[in-house]
C-alpha cells in the first residue's frame, strides 16, 4: 500500500530543476564575458579598471557555483529510480508523519503531482538521522517524534 506517487518523476523534476538553474548561470556568466570583453578603454582609469575587476570576481562567483551544480547534478543522475528500498539511503523516498523526503541533494521543496517534496542530502543532519532506518520506525528531531511511514 504504497502511496507515493513515482519516484521517478520526483527525480525527473528535480533534473529539470537543476537544469534550469545550470541553463541560467550558464547565460549569466555569458552576459559577464560578453560585458567585459564589449567593455573599451576609458579616459576614467581606475574606475574602469575596478569595474572589470568586479566583473571578473562575478565571474568566478559564478563559476564557482556553476561548478557545485554540475556536482550535485551528476550525483543525481547517478541515482537510480529503479531501486526500491527497504531501509533509508540515498534515492530514498519517504514519506513521514513529518512531511515527504527524497534522500537525493540538499535542494529544498519540489512540488510533485500536488504534493510538496524536500529534497534532502543523506550527510545533511536529519538526512543522516535518518539512513537505515527502516519503515515504521521512529526518529526524534528538534523535540519532535517522527514516524517513518513508508519508504520506496
Amino acid at each position: 500500500m504504497n502511496d507515493l506517487p513515482n519516484k521517478a518523476e520526483i527525480h525527473q523534476k528535480l533534473l529539470a530543476v537543476l537544469a534550469e538553474k545550470e541553463r541560467h548561470l550558464e547565460k549569466e556568466l555569458n552576459d559577464l564575458r560578453l560585458d567585459l570583453s564589449a567593455d573599451t578603454k576609458s579616459t576614467a582609469g581606475d574606475k574602469h579598471e575596478t569595474s572589470r575587476a568586479m566583473n571578473q570576481l562575478e565571474q568566478e562567483r559564478i563559476s564557482e557555483q556553476l561548478l557545485e551544480l554540475k556536482k550535485a547534478i551528476s550525483l543525481v543522475k547517478g541515482i537510480d529510480t529503479e531501486q526500491i528500498h527497504t531501509k533509508i539511503g540515498l534515492g530514498t523516498l519517504l514519506r513521514a508523519s513529518s512531511g515527504n523526503f527524497y534522500l537525493s541533494i540538499g535542494h529544498g521543496a519540489l512540488n510533485v503531482g500536488g504534493q510538496t517534496y524536500f529534497c534532502l542530502s543523506p550527510i545533511s543532519p536529519f538526512g543522516k538521522l535518518l539512513l537505515g532506518k527502516n519503515t515504521k520506525d521512529k526518529v526524534l528531531w528538534q523535540g519532535k517524534e517522527i514516524t517513518l511511514n513508508s519508504i520506496q
